[in-house]
């Protein structure tokens, strides 16, 4: 049913003039055509992230898009009487899934041949979330979306089509049920609308001021108010709404026309719309990257500009001559299927290509633009247009959740690593991520420390049915430690317990600012102090932490993961994070050496800053075989990074001459290098965080320096 909608105002209501519209049901090619140059954004920044910095607000405009699309077809069908759910979920079964489908089985048996058994496992995670409609869930408990392995994760485009389905299932409860219990329809729902924007911006806005980015651009509450701008147009496209003031508008168009004032062309005001929204989009694509306040004030750019596109109309020249544009707008219907293939591919090809070759990637964007085509033309058009339309989604239905099975069985049972794909890289990669049989966490260590809330990790290490002797205490770097650790304290007799919380730091009255974690790093650390002070077992405590990054906010080579330290008591009060850290190691020490207990300092092992996994093979399928040799870096590149930091940290120990010095580089690095690998095996599991193996021969110094010169003492 086509609404025609004239805007009562008198630049559209001249009597010459056709009158606007703004079809919110009917085809429009210039929708696909913002279609087309949406997808474009995206694959360019997926695809060579340098060229296009702010590609990813592409993501936005497919938002508002959707948001005026589906808003206009339950409108217009409730405007009739004809709304039905069944048959909404029907039509939106059989477009979304069929290529959803296609692109969760392709991805899965490609990570069948390619994929070791720890990322072969998070890839069951994703296409179990993604036939399930929930990545965006899963990847707010992840790294964010610009991570640095953010391509070792194929299927970390779906969240945004998370966020859409999420819309959809609660969006026509919302729309059909003001529309049946207000009197006055067009009024109540517009209101519903804003008032639902205007919360869920504001929602957004507060995750990003308080730190937690990655909640504000993966959980739908923050990220509704895109697709709702969308509904808006749609509200003004499918109602009749009365500005409340129609006789002044004619009394004003009568004064006009005696006075023979010319009223501007229709069309010109539209295209001056429709140019206003484009650049809109152009400058948030040319002032977003990476690292701006996002998704904030900043997307509302590329939503108000694509709503003020579809404002516009189809009739004016720029959306009948651009956008309509049939190569455009050819584009923009495989744009669906294009954003599905482009990001796996991609992502494959990065991780089978040591290099990162340009070629590879122009090859995967050309592969997925020829699987678009093909998924177009013969998965997606015959499903969606086919007959039987209920029996097409019920068996679509049960389709995709047979997939997510499949992808839920492959995450439980630990990725398969008895495929004879990858048997002969399973090994190497097991030394990696393997806990060796550590005890689990959140055990009954938690719950006799009685900590609220809990410890990320909390092990009774060396023998979990005996009382520890020896507590080990910090960030993920005391994680990474703490195998070889146990042993160590294991050989000689001790009970190793351990406190760990990534991003915190094991010092008293100091806010380590982590990721989502900053509200409970101080009582964490507390209490776990406090419990090794006052437990008269405990003879023995070790700290451990990632000083280089608290005391210069970064991790070596990357500026982009900040970190801060605050006071617990005063956060105002200037003082550098460097001095922060110094000050509060000090005040620590002070009461630690108080009690009369060993105390050792752990000076932490060099940071490598690139990824170990390129010294080996660790995959069985590769591009490029260029693995990196040395496996290292050069140690005056480490002393370079640490050299002022451990001149600073040395000088607060001088002052507690009983404080026990373990330094990890000591062992790490020779005269000219600091190793990742060695004999054969690899000492890190990442950039800055020691694997098994390292841990273990880090354990053997520890227990020659530390642990038997005590012992003999």
């Amino acid at each position: 049913m086509k609404i025609p909608i004239v805007f009562h105002t008198p630049f559209v209501q001249k009597r010459t003039s056709k009158p606007a519209e703004v079809s919110a049901t009917n085809y429009r090619a210039d929708i696909d055509g913002l279609r087309a140059i949406a997808v474009t954004m995206v694959v360019i920044y997926h695809a060579f992230p340098t060229l296009l910095p702010g590609g990813f607000i592409g993501v936005d405009i497919f938002f508002v898009l959707s948001g005026f699309l589906i808003s206009g077809v339950i409108l217009s069908s409730l405007k009739a009487g004809t709304f039905s759910f069944t048959d909404f979920y029907v039509r939106r079964v059989r477009r979304i899934f069929p290529a959803l489908i296609a692109v969760l089985l392709a991805t899965y048996v490609l990570g069948w041949y390619s994929l070791p058994a720890d990322q072969f496992k998070q890839l069951g995670a994703h296409v179990a979330c993604g036939a399930g409609f929930c990545s965006n869930l899963l990847l707010n408990g992840e790294a964010g979306y610009f991570d640095v392995s953010a391509h070792l994760k194929p299927l970390l485009h779906l969240w945004s089509l998370g966020i859409e389905e999420q819309f959809y299932l609660a969006w026509p409860l919302v729309l059909v049920w003001v529309w049946r219990e207000s009197q006055n329809k067009a009024f109540t729902i517009v209101t519903t609308t804003v008032v639902i924007a205007c919360v869920s911006f504001v929602w957004g806005i507060t995750l990003l001021t308080t730190g937690t980015a990655s909640a504000a651009f993966f959980l739908p509450h923050a990220r509704v108010w895109e697709l709702l701008i969308g509904a808006l147009v749609a509200l003004i496209a499918t109602l009749p709404i009365n500005f409340r003031f129609p006789n002044m508008v004619m009394m004003a168009e009568v004064w006009l026309d005696e006075r023979r004032v010319r009223v501007f062309n229709v069309n010109l005001i539209q295209s001056g719309i429709s140019l206003l929204g484009l650049t809109l989009i152009a400058i948030a694509l040319s002032l977003v990257t990476r690292n701006s306040f996002f998704p904030g004030w900043y997307a509302l750019l590329p939503s108000l500009g694509c709503a003020l596109v579809i404002l516009a109309g189809p009739h004016n020249p720029v959306n009948r001559w651009l956008l309509s544009f049939k190569p455009l707008s050819a584009l923009g219907m495989l744009s669906y299927s294009l954003y599905l293939w482009h990001w796996p591919l991609l992502s494959f090809v990065r991780m089978a290509d040591t290099d990162d070759r340009i070629r590879y990637r122009l090859a995967a964007v050309a592969v997925s633009l020829l699987l678009a085509i093909s998924t177009y033309k013969f998965v997606e058009k015959p499903l969606r247009y086919g007959r039987g339309p209920t029996f097409v989604a019920a068996a679509l239905t049960v389709a995709l959740a047979m997939v997510g099975f499949i992808g839920y069985q492959t995450h439980v049972r630990q990725g398969l690593p008895e495929r004879q794909t990858v048997a002969a890289v399973q090994k190497a990669t097991e030394r990696l991520t393997s806990d060796y049989g550590m005890p689990a966490v959140h055990s009954e260590c938690n719950k006799k420390s009685a900590y609220k809330p809990r410890f990320e990790d909390c092990r009774s290490m060396t023998n979990p049915q005996l009382r520890p002797t020896a507590a080990l205490i910090g960030d993920s770097h005391a994680r990474s430690v703490s195998p070889g650790l146990s042993e160590a304290f294991g050989r000689v007799g001790e009970n190793l317990i351990i406190f760990s919380e990534g991003g915190c730091l094991p010092y008293f009255d100091v806010l380590s600012e982590a990721p989502n974690r900053s509200d409970v790093c101080f009582d964490l650390m507390r209490g776990a102090l406090n419990f090794a002070l006052e437990s008269p077992h405990i003879k023995t405590i070790v700290l451990a932490n990632y000083y280089s990054l608290y005391m210069s906010g970064h991790p070596l080579g990357d500026k982009t993961q900040q970190r801060s330290l605050k006071w617990a008591s005063n956060n105002s009060d200037g003082a550098s994070q460097a001095t922060i850290y110094l000050q509060a190691m000090k005040n620590t020490l002070e009461k630690l050496t108080a009690s009369r207990k060993k105390i050792v300092y752990i000076l932490d092992n060099p940071e490598i800053g690139f990824n170990p996994r390129t010294c080996v093979e660790l995959r069985p399928i590769y591009l490029t075989q260029n693995l990196k040799t040395p496996c290292g870096i050069a140690k005056s590149l480490h002393e370079e990074r640490v050299a002022k930091m451990r001149v600073d940290v040395l000088a607060v120990l001088a002052h507690f001459p009983d404080v026990q010095i373990f330094d990890s580089s000591k062992y790490l690095c020779d005269v000219n290098t600091c190793w990742a690998k060695r004999e054969g095996a690899l000492l890190y599991r990442d950039a800055d965080h020691l694997s098994y193996d390292g841990s273990v021969f880090i354990g053997k110094q520890f227990e020659a320096e530390i642990l038997k010169v005590g012992k003999k003492e």
